[in-house]
């Protein structure tokens, strides 16, 4: 697909200025091709802090939760590992 930037500001934009992000003039919808841009602990901080302002809440200002997916993908695999017959699957793929 190609994005193309109408009344929306650019949020986040390549070295050549290809637009990789947009939101409204209001700030409250983007939509970006941006994978894992909310994996950022100090930014993922700082969008959440401007929602609770938009909700009359104070901003916590520092990180109070930090994002590693490696261990959410090693439980999801542990628990895909023992609620499947790998070896099953294997011999029906033909491996």
């Amino acid at each position: 697909g190609q994005t193309e930037v109408h009344d929306e500001q650019e949020i986040f934009e390549s070295e050549n200025a290809t637009a990789l992000g947009v939101a409204n003039r209001q700030g409250d919808v983007w939509g970006t091709y941006l994978h894992g841009v909310f994996d950022a602990n100090a930014f993922r901080r700082w969008f959440i802090d401007r929602l609770r302002v938009r909700r009359g809440l104070a901003p916590l200002g520092g990180v109070s939760a930090t994002y590693d997916i490696e261990p959410a993908l090693d439980r999801l695999a542990k628990v895909v590992r023992e609620s499947l017959d790998i070896n099953d699957i294997y011999r029906r793929m033909g491996l």
